[in-house]
């Protein structure tokens, strides 16, 4: 069977003129049943009524003999972007922060490693203990200095080079390091044995009771020296390091 009319909404096709059911517009008659005479828009289906007519009166859509098409295009899609990507990105900078953060780590490692290589900051001596200096408010006053107790050598003045050739001593040789950015100065004074039965106190031995010369010692830097002291053979000691208010920062006991 021809079909002699159309829905130009659905394109659906009728055999008889009247209104498309699913679409409720008026069927046109296909283009091969209109004539010059008798043509119709297939937007609105208003009838043209002068020839050579080319927009619609009604509608305003241009007129055209061809049979509308339904198109079946594919509708765009939304790219989503996958969960998996998602977290591998926040991973990789997760991983790139913890890298960054081991490098600056690593350089600071590197840094208080060769800072503590040149200016130790503990000292130990083999038959006492542990000497650190303790922080005070005046820095002028507290040298901070740090003692290391290198050697102990016992004697009478004759092994030892002095005047008093039968009295008994003990050379103390130390290393003193300046932990400070400036130079410190200490003195004989600031170093003292105490007996430990009697807590008397004894001096670094100087001949003919002269002066010991001062120590100066550079920002940063350690100077080696010995200091000596007459003693009594049979008496224990303790060595001591004192700060110049009198402070005292270290206690060594000294064996034989």
């Amino acid at each position: 069977m021809a079909f002699s009319y159309f829905c130009p909404h659905c394109g659906k096709h009728f055999d008889a003129p009247g209104i498309c059911p699913l679409c409720q517009v008026s069927l046109l008659p296909h283009p091969q049943q209109a004539t010059s005479e008798n043509r119709y828009c297939t937007r609105c289906g208003a009838r043209i009524s002068m020839k050579e007519q080319l927009f619609c009166t009604s509608c305003g859509a241009p007129l055209s003999d061809r049979v509308p098409q339904q198109s079946y295009g594919i509708p765009p899609q939304k790219k989503k972007f996958p969960v998996w990507g998602m977290v591998g990105i926040v991973l990789g900078s997760v991983l790139i922060l913890i890298f960054v953060v081991l490098v600056l780590l690593f350089g600071f490692g590197i840094l208080s490693s060769e800072r503590s290589a040149t200016h130790p900051n503990q000292w130990y001596q083999d038959n006492g203990g542990y000497s650190d200096s303790q922080d005070e408010p005046n820095g002028l006053v507290h040298t901070n200095a740090k003692i290391l107790i290198t050697s102990l050598t016992y004697g009478t003045g004759e092994d030892l080079g002095f005047l008093l050739m039968d009295g008994q001593f003990v050379e103390v040789g130390l290393n003193i390091i300046n932990t400070q950015d400036r130079t410190i100065t200490l003195s004989s004074s600031n170093f003292y044995l105490t007996e430990d039965a009697t807590g008397e106190k004894i001096y670094p031995y100087s001949e003919m009771g002269s002066e010991k010369t001062s120590i100066q010692i550079e920002a940063n830097e350690a100077v080696a020296g010995a200091l000596s002291f007459e003693i009594r053979p049979d008496a224990a000691y303790h060595f001591n390091f004192i700060e110049t208010d009198g402070t005292l920062i270290s206690s060594f006991a000294l064996s034989k």
